[in-house]
Parts: structure tokens; C-alpha cells; sequence
């Protein structure tokens, strides 16, 4: 610096001239203001934030986290989230209300611990396969897999789009194969006309073709011809592309099976107490569903010819197989205990079969495989 009077070479730790003695003014050094140091602090703090939200957002799109987050959604039934991950189809069967339904009937075993086994992404980095092995609270050691596809727009720009590949979630053209005339709720919705399958269909089945569905269990409610109403599941997979939804003797409840038992015995009783009674087909033709004249007329003949004994008494129905024939009848097989009179009380039983036109009214349509020989 120099000497603002005389102009002389001063040092910086000098306060007078040595030519002049003139008191020399010291430079104040710049003050930083306040307004500016927050600015940089503040810029620092956003740069600083933007890395972190970088990183985690990263991390967060890679395979196997979006599997973690998946399989965290799956097994805390986490409807909205896990549908929101489905890139599916809005159709009926595969609509965000009908996953609700299905996923309500859905219970998980409550995850105590879990980590991801395995991670493989293809060479191209178009696909992703992630494991996860987890254990329940009840012991049980499980594993999960889950396939994701890259999608080609980038997420937020920067990072890979990966999802959980719908077509592995996913089964087209889903047969449900029901007797004819009957109706199915499945997963809440009806299925319709728009949904029959003409020339698969035949005289004994109708056959409906569901577009999409999920790999998943669907509750489903069948009300067959016969008045019964029985539910059911369909487990779509996809080497097995079909579903026939068969009446059988497990689909009825307790109360069901009794009710049934009861009204197969009490025809049977009838039947062997009119023959046996020589009633002809008029007293008794309203217990049919249609013209059982020489039928019935055969049967007594028979069991009057061969019966020689007294007091024939039918009990206890033991139902082996409810089915439907391909007239939509109610087919009856059981085991039922008789006995009789004849130089003393006999007993023993016999298997048999009976339908019935439906449960409403049970009219008998066929009863040919009754015992006419004691």
C-alpha cells in the first residue's frame, strides 16, 4: 500500500508514514452480509437435498426394491397399493372392484421376517427376476418370486421403470365350464351372455371365455338348475386354462346333506309302502315330475312278486354322491338301512339311487336302481 499524503511505500502493519508521518488509514476488509451467507446455506442445504431425494429415488426404482414394495403390499393385503401395481386391463373381471372381492377372501399369515435370496436382471435389461424368502409368524419358511419388466419411458426421467410383469399375473381366455341353465356370481359380478361361448357350448354345459383374470382364487356362487346354490372357487393357472364347476356331495352344507337325506327317505318310504300297498299311479303320480306310469307299475309288479314278508321299513340315508344328470336333475347315491318281518325282525341296507326334478319340490324323475329282492 502507500502513503495517501506523500505517496511513499508503506508496509500493511504500519499506522504512520515513515516519509511524512502522516497517520495512515487502514483498509477495512469486505464484510459478508447476513442475507448472503443464508443464501449459500441455503443453496449447499438444496444441493445436498437434491442428491439424497437422487439417491433415494435410485434406490428406489431398483428390481428389488419395487419387488420388496410388492411383496410388502401383497402380504399386508394391501388392495389399493398391490392393484396399483398391476399394470392390467379395466375390464370386469380384472377391475380394481373385483381385486377388492377377491383380495377381502384373501388371508395372509402375518410376515415376521423377510430378505431377497436372489436378483437376476437379463443382459438386455428388459426383465427381472427377484425372491424374496420370508418367515411367518407361525413358523412357516416361504418364498416369493416376482417378475418385473422394464418399461421403456424412464421413471422421472432418470431412473429405470421397472413393474411387475402383468402377464405373468395375468390368465387370457379363461374357460368356466357350469351346467346348463345355470348362474354364476363370480367375484361379485354375474357372468352374461356377453360371456358364452356358443360353439363350445352343448346340451349338458354352457361354457363362458373370461378375457382376463388374475392368478388368483375367485369366490364364486352357482345357483344350478336343481335349486341348489353352492359356492365355489376358480384358481385360475396356466397350464390348466378351464374350470368345470360340478355339483358334489361336498359343496352342501351340513343342513343341506340332512335336508336331502330327509326327503330321499321319505320317497323311499313312500314308494315301497304305495307298491307294497297296491296304490295305483294316480293316488300317488304327484310325487313325480313327469309320466313315471310304467315305471312304477314295473316296480310294483317286481317288488310284490319277490316280497314276501311284512312291515318293510326304510332309515337312516347315508348320502355317498350328489351330482347333476345332463337334464340338469338332481342324482342321488346312498346308502339306506332297511328291515322287515319274516320269522323275525330282519335288518340290513342297501345302496340305491333316486332323482329328483329339483330341491324345491323334490318331484322323482327316475328311480329304476330301487331293490325289489330282499
Amino acid at each position: 500500500m502507500y502513503c495517501e499524503n506523500c505517496g511513499n511505500k508503506v508496509k500493511n502493519k504500519d499506522n504512520f508514514c515513515e516519509n511524512c508521518g502522516h497517520k495512515l488509514k487502514k483498509a477495512k476488509k469486505p464484510e459478508i452480509k447476513k442475507k448472503t451467507v443464508a443464501i449459500i446455506v441455503i443453496t449447499i442445504a438444496l444441493i445436498l437435498g437434491l442428491i439424497s431425494i437422487f439417491l433415494t429415488v435410485r434406490n428406489a426404482c431398483t428390481p428389488e426394491n419395487v419387488a420388496l414394495d410388492y411383496f410388502k403390499a401383497v402380504t399386508s393385503n394391501n388392495v389399493g397399493k398391490l392393484y396399483s401395481y398391476l399394470n392390467v386391463p379395466d375390464k370386469e373381471f380384472t377391475s380394481k372392484k373385483v381385486f377388492k372381492n377377491i383380495m377381502k377372501e384373501t388371508k395372509e399369515d402375518k410376515v415376521i421376517n423377510y430378505s431377497v435370496t436372489n436378483s437376476n436382471v437379463s443382459t438386455d435389461n428388459l426383465e427381472a427376476e427377484v425372491t424374496i424368502k420370508y418367515i411367518t409368524e407361525n413358523g412357516k419358511s416361504q418364498s416369493m418370486q416376482v417378475n418385473l419388466v422394464r418399461n421403456k419411458n424412464n421413471k422421472y426421467l432418470f431412473f429405470d421403470n421397472w413393474e411387475v410383469n402383468d402377464e405373468a399375473e395375468l390368465i387370457k381366455d379363461y374357460q368356466i365350464r357350469v351346467s346348463k341353465g345355470s348362474e354364476v356370481i363370480l367375484a361379485g359380478e354375474k357372468l352374461t351372455k356377453n360371456y358364452l361361448e356358443k360353439e363350445d357350448s352343448n346340451s349338458e354345459y354352457d361354457v363362458y371365455k373370461i378375457p382376463y383374470m388374475f392368478k388368483l382364487t375367485y369366490p364364486v356362487t352357482v345357483s344350478y338348475p336343481a335349486g341348489v346354490t353352492v359356492k365355489k372357487e376358480v384358481k385360475p393357472v396356466g397350464f390348466i386354462n378351464r374350470d368345470t364347476l360340478d355339483l358334489s356331495l361336498e359343496d352342501l352344507s351340513k343342513k343341506e346333506q340332512k335336508n336331502i337325506s330327509e326327503k330321499v327317505l321319505e320317497k323311499i318310504n313312500l314308494l315301497y309302502d304305495s307298491a307294497l300297498d297296491n296304490k295305483s299311479y294316480s293316488e300317488i303320480k304327484d310325487n313325480f315330475s313327469e309320466d313315471n306310469e310304467e315305471d312304477y307299475n314295473d316296480f310294483k309288479e317286481l317288488l310284490n312278486e319277490r316280497f314276501d314278508a311284512k312291515n318293510l321299513k326304510f332309515s337312516n340315508v347315508k348320502l355317498n354322491r350328489v351330482s347333476l344328470d345332463e337334464d340338469g336333475d338332481l342324482n342321488i347315491s346312498f346308502k339306506i338301512d332297511y328291515s322287515y318281518e319274516k320269522d323275525g325282525k330282519e335288518e340290513s341296507s342297501a345302496y340305491s339311487k333316486i332323482s329328483f326334478k329339483d330341491v324345491k319340490d323334490y318331484k322323482i324323475t327316475d328311480f329304476g336302481n330301487l331293490k325289489t329282492y330282499f
